[in-house]
């Protein structure tokens, strides 16, 4: 169970008060879209070069220990 669930559960028992409460505030509308929408399952030969960089470093790290 999460813990926001469980701060808004009053202590006791008064749903009520429960049902007071928002379970989340309103998200804000942002006013600049993203720039680009995101891409998935699609990576270009530069994302795919700086991942794999990243997994060798991580490999060498792991292996130094």
């Amino acid at each position: 169970m999460r813990a926001q669930h469980r701060m808004q559960k009053p202590l006791n028992g008064n749903r009520e008060l429960q049902q007071a409460m928002p379970a989340m505030p309103a998200p804000q509308s942002d006013p600049q879209p993203p720039e680009r929408p995101p891409r998935h399952g699609v990576m270009t030969a530069d994302e795919r070069r700086l991942l794999r960089q990243h997994i060798e470093e991580a490999v060498r790290d792991l292996y130094k220990r």
